[in-house]
């Protein structure tokens, strides 16, 4: 959780995220709220916002309605647009504080190893290495993208900064969805 916390929020290569956190009397944090900076593409113009992220209210403070006042206490940022993906409890909380419900949000995600799904549904390791098999000869065969047999093969780094490879595949995808707003 400690290294997802400072990759997300601490280390984000667009910009720092802004922390909103609510005190009692105690000086003790009762609730916290991110705002973690993206970049945006809305009709091909590329935007920057901010999407509120992970808020959390202690058990016996709910209902106080501690995310308006959080929001109250917020300044007007440069960023002029603010989003979020609530869950269904959260949903109600942004529509209180002037959010506008837009529906369904379709995240589109590229598999790159049969084996991630399949283990997720079937239990029996045999069956499931068998059909991860016939999965990925699959992707090798159909995908035009570059797929993962073997993921230990790979290394993962940290991302210092976003270079031109990523301005590179944000503009293959930018371009594909004229009227759409992608993140």
């Amino acid at each position: 959780a400690e290294v997802l916390y400072k990759w997300k929020y601490e280390d984000n290569p667009i910009n720092d995220t802004i922390t909103l956190l609510a005190v009692n009397s105690n000086e003790e944090i009762i609730a916290g709220a991110f705002l973690m900076p993206w970049k945006l593409s809305i009709k091909k113009k590329s935007r920057t916002a901010l999407q509120w992220v992970d808020m959390f209210v202690n058990l016996e403070y709910r209902g106080q309605n501690i995310a308006a006042r959080m929001l109250e206490n917020f300044e007007k940022s440069t960023y002029n647009i603010t989003f979020a993906f609530p869950n269904h409890n959260g949903t109600m909380v942004h529509k209180k504080n002037n959010g506008i419900h837009l529906g369904l949000i379709v995240r589109y995600t590229k598999l790159l190893n049969a084996k991630y799904l399949i283990d997720r549904f079937i239990k029996v390791r045999i069956l499931s290495k068998a059909l991860s098999l016939i999965g990925n000869i699959f992707l090798k065969l159909f995908s035009r993208e570059i797929y993962c047999f073997n993921p230990n093969r790979f290394t993962i780094k940290k991302v210092e900064n976003c270079g031109k490879e990523f301005d590179e595949f944000w503009s293959r995808f930018t371009n594909r969805f004229d009227n759409k707003v992608i993140t």
